[in-house]
């Protein structure tokens, strides 16, 4: 189903609409023929944001903070794609745990991304984690304490 936005006032300074079909954007641009239809009263409009750095504690610590909590947040600040820490009770230093965590999370209402912790015994981990490219944004290492026991000390 197509949905639009009208009447926004886009990035450019000019007044649109967005087409929406599905859960994603289509086009946005001059307003289109459309049977449904939400109007944005010229509320401005800016690119969905990016929080690279998030701690939804799934799995093991749900009481602080679990996805559906973190994406309603998330959801509600304008982020359209987050990046979870790997540091969690049992943290995502290894590609099974990583793609375990995935799948866990499944598919959601906004980008999820994940990060992969780094340890100096997980190196060939990390090398085989770019399979899980896009999902995969990266390496965190933690150079003090932090959840799961992860820390790298100078060797």
């Amino acid at each position: 189903m197509y949905w639009q936005i009208r009447n926004a006032t886009l990035p450019s300074g000019e007044r649109g609409a967005i087409q929406i079909h599905g859960r994603f954007i289509d086009s946005v641009g001059p307003e289109k023929q459309c049977e449904h239809f939400s109007d944005a009263n010229g509320l401005h409009v800016i690119p969905g944001l990016i929080n690279p750095h998030v701690h939804f504690r799934f799995p093991g610590e749900e009481h602080k903070e679990d996805w559906q909590t973190g994406i309603a947040a998330a959801l509600a600040g304008g982020c359209t794609t987050v990046g979870d820490m790997p540091n969690n009770t049992v943290p995502c230093t290894t590609v099974e745990r990583l793609r375990d965590k995935i799948g866990m999370v499944g598919k959601q209402a906004l980008n999820a991304r994940f990060w992969m912790a780094g340890m100096p015994d997980n190196t060939p981990e990390i090398k085989g984690a770019s399979i899980l490219k896009p999902l995969l944004l990266g390496v965190k290492v933690y150079f003090d304490l932090s959840t799961g026991g992860l820390i790298v000390r100078e060797q």
